[in-house]
């Protein structure tokens, strides 16, 4: 099984964009610059 590269998501609380669309926003970028591929798992809550 490969092991995949962590990824962290960096939420701002004042941006003004909430923050599951934040996730969502940063998800996407890192599947189109291969960080992630379908079927990864995503990191846990904090």
């Amino acid at each position: 099984m490969a092991e995949s590269a962590a990824v962290e998501f960096r939420i701002d609380r004042r941006s003004g964009v909430a923050t599951y669309l934040q996730i969502v926003q940063q998800t996407k970028q890192a599947l189109r610059l291969g960080v992630l591929q379908p079927g990864d798992r995503l990191p846990t809550a904090r």
